[in-house]
Order: C-alpha cells, then structure tokens, then sequence
C-alpha cells in the first residue's frame, strides 16, 4: 500500500512539474493563463530574439488583488524551449486552424509536404503541429530511404595513407611528413564510390535536427518519434555529420542521376531552415525552437492560388509588388497585384480567422477598420492607381465554397472621383488547392472587369 501511493505522489508530482514547465497557446493573439514564479522567472531572462521567435509577447492583467503577468502568442506556429540556469520552459503554440489545413497549405506552396489524401490527413490532424509536421517529415524520409540507396563518386582525403591512392598531395607531404620523417605515410586526394555525398548528409542533418526539436515534446510522442529518427539513421550509418544551412540545400545542382532528392531535400529544408538551436555559454541546457511564420504561409498561399487561376495578371515578383513611398525608408509591400486589359486590382492579405461565412463585421478587435484603410492606401499609389481593391481573410467551414465574397464597401473613391469598392473575400482552407482554384476563376469578372462598349453602355 505504501509503494502504491508512493508511485501515486510521485505521479501526482511529474503532472504538476509538467504543468509548470508548459505554456500552451494558439497563434494569432491568444493569451495564456497566469505565468507561475518559475515560468516568469525563465522566460524573463530570454533575449528579445528568443521570443520572438514565436512572437511572443507579455501581457499584464490587473485582476484587482494582484498584476498578472501571461504570455502572448504571435503569428507563428510551433514550440520552443526556453532554458535559464537548469531549469526550462516549454511554449507549444498550436494552429488556430488545425492540422490538416496547415498541410495543405504547406503542400500547395511546396514546402516540401506532398498532397496529402483523407486518411493521411486524418492521421496527421491531430496533436500537436510541430510533433505532427515533424512526424510527417520523418514517415517521408523513412518511406525515401527504404527506396533509395544512393551513391555517388565524392572527393576523399586522407593524410596518412599506407598505400598512393590517386593524387600525392606533395605540400602537404613536404610540410608535415618530411619534417617528422614519416616518410611510409602518404598524403592522397581521391575518388570514392561512397554514400557519404552531400544528397545524403543533408537528410542527416535533417534528422538530427528533428531529434533536438521533438526532445520538447511529451513522452509518448518524443518516444515514438525517436524509434523513427533511429530506423532513418540506420540507412545512413555510413554518412559524417556536417552542419547543413537552408542555402546549402538551395545550392544543390540536381540532375539526373540526383533529381529524385528534390523532394525530399525540400522535407529536409522545411526542418532546418525553421528551427533554432543555440547553447548560451555558461549553460547545461540548449535553447531549442520550430517556427513557421503563418502569415507569410497564408499570403503565399493565396498568391499561388491567384496565380494558378489567373497566371500572368498575377504580379508574383516580389520587387515588382515594392512600390516607393515618399518620407518613408522602408518600401510599401503589396500582397496581391492583378493587373488585366482594363484595369488593376490589388489586394491585401490578413491571417485572422473568421468563424462564420454570415458573420464579418469590422471593429478593433479582430477585423479592424486599419485593414480597410491599408489596401486603400495601397489603391491609391500613383504607380498603381487600382480600379479595386480588396482583402483576403482565411476561414475553415468544410461544406463551404473556395472563395465567398462576404461584403463589398462602396465609399471611397480615387484621385479621380471614380467611386473605388473595397471587396471582403473569405477564402476556405477546408476544401482542396484546386477547388479553391477552381472557385477563384468564377470570381474572375470581378477582379477584371472588362471595359463596356458605346453599344453596350446603350
């Protein structure tokens, strides 16, 4: 009886630690509970760019007795463990829109995930984000290893040679060998038929990095996920550890001997190039974080849907959408420039979930009256000058259309009194890429209206 209510305390104890050591928050603005002594206390002595790379903020609450101190999510969506002394903090921030519309997402602006279909989807929809994008990856990589055993001819060195094996690197023999009279050991630069190839070492490093990051997550999760990254790195016993940055992986030249590791390099970047992992000096425990930056995955998910229904009226260059403005440093950004025959129209993005098609109202809250101002200011550049403008918010209602034109605001007008409406488009991240394609090429005359004739007008 005493063992058992031993192991019951004990249990009792870890559920309380882990409460303690854990923030959990949704992205775009959501506010957690009061921050106990212990998470103020290590989350306080982060840097400024530590917590930013969640977009975290803090919040003080005046309850009446006391100053709460909670913590803010931004638009990111990820986890990240903060780490002061030997004690550390968990910050999990989960997506506002769920799992299998951030894939889908991911997957239409080629991060890497491919298409998921329903069952997949379903498997991947629950948990949370960064253990399910993270387990996702490692199924990918897993399935690519068990059908590629790649290898190629790479350039070896090895400064004690017993036998000449290709090129006698004669400085290196004359500098070092001679002057300690290791005459019987050669300096060689060869070719070697090996695994140890850079196509390979990336998707190590990649797992490496899946290894630190899931170390975040909770038991059953972190343990699964580690038999995993082991199988995948049985595949590659033979490969070294080098340290891989997402410009590495863009420098890759594929052809056809490699052209079957573009998509899983793309898997392997999507880790790398959003994870953080950093050890202060003086510290036993690592700052460790995955972030994705979920408003600039909406804005391009609605540029590449935009692009796929309209093609070349899509302005998609991003120098060509920075448009100078006068008394500020700092380009002006447009998110969306379509330009047809008869007119231009230009858009604006905003990652603010709206719960019902019906239910689009503007306050400061979430919809803000600044959002309307800002595509209209957009609008009224004179190297744009926009018949149109509009704005683009992101909602998930499964039995809804691509794109529902929610409300359309008809008082502004231009430089040119011509009246200029302001258009409120809702786009659905529930149905498929190409549905919401397809539901953007009946909203076609909106966008690009067409010019009347004299017959017409009659």
């Amino acid at each position: 009886m005493t063992d058992e209510l031993t192991q019951l305390f004990a249990r009792v104890e870890d559920q309380r630690l882990a409460a303690d050591t854990r923030v959990r928050l949704v992205d775009g603005g959501d506010i957690s509970r009061p921050l106990t002594a212990l998470q103020q206390q290590v989350l306080r002595a982060q840097r400024s760019d530590e917590l930013s790379r969640l977009g975290l903020t803090f919040v003080y609450v005046d309850s009446g007795s006391n100053i709460e101190v909670r913590l803010k999510s931004g638009p990111f969506v990820g986890a990240a463990r903060y780490v002061h002394h030997n004690m550390s903090v968990d910050v999990i921030v989960e997506s506002k829109i769920g799992n299998a519309p951030l894939f889908a997402m991911l997957a239409a602006c080629g991060r890497g995930i491919a298409p998921l279909d329903k069952n997949v989807s379903l498997a991947h929809d629950s948990g949370e984000t960064t253990v399910a994008i993270i387990d996702y990856c490692l199924e990918t990589i897993q399935a690519f290893l068990r059908k590629h055993n790649f290898r190629d001819y790479t350039i070896m060195r090895e400064i004690d040679a017993q036998c000449i094996r290709g090129r006698v690197l004669q400085r290196e023999f004359i500098q070092s060998n001679l002057p300690t009279g290791r005459l019987h050991r050669v300096p060689c630069e060869f070719f070697e038929y090996s695994p140890d190839v850079a196509e390979n070492q990336i998707i190590l490093a990649a797992l490496n990095t899946a290894a630190r990051v899931v170390s975040i997550a909770q038991k059953p999760s972190r343990v699964r996920i580690a038999r995993k990254i082991a199988l995948c790195r049985s595949f590659l016993s033979d490969v070294s550890e080098k340290s891989v940055l997402p410009s590495d992986i863009d420098r890759m030249d594929y052809n056809s001997r490699n052209r079957h590791f573009s998509p899983v390099h793309e898997i392997c970047r999507l880790i790398i190039a959003n994870s953080s992992v950093t050890l202060r000096p003086g510290q036993r425990l690592t700052f460790m974080s995955f972030a994705v930056n979920m408003n600039n995955l909406f804005e391009e998910y609605v540029r590449r849907a935009f692009y796929a229904a309209f093609h070349g009226r899509v302005t998609m260059q991003e120098n060509k959408r920075q448009f100078d403005v006068t008394g500020i440093d700092r380009p002006m950004k447009v998110d969306l420039l379509l330009r047809g025959a008869d007119a231009t129209c230009v858009g604006d993005c905003k990652n603010k979930l709206v719960s019902k098609m019906d239910q689009v109202a503007f306050s400061e809250a979430e919809l803000k009256h600044s959002d309307i101002y800002q595509v209209v200011a957009y609008a009224a550049h004179e190297a744009i000058r926009a018949s149109s403008a509009f704005l683009v918010y992101p909602i998930v209602a499964p039995d809804g259309q691509g794109m529902h034109l929610a409300t359309e605001i008809r008082c502004f007008a231009n430089d040119c009194g011509m009246l200029l409406p302001v258009r409120i488009f809702l786009l659905n991240l529930a149905p498929t890429f190409f549905q919401v394609v397809q539901s953007l090429r009946s909203h076609e005359a909106t966008f690009f209206p067409q010019k009347l004739t004299t017959n017409e007008r009659n």
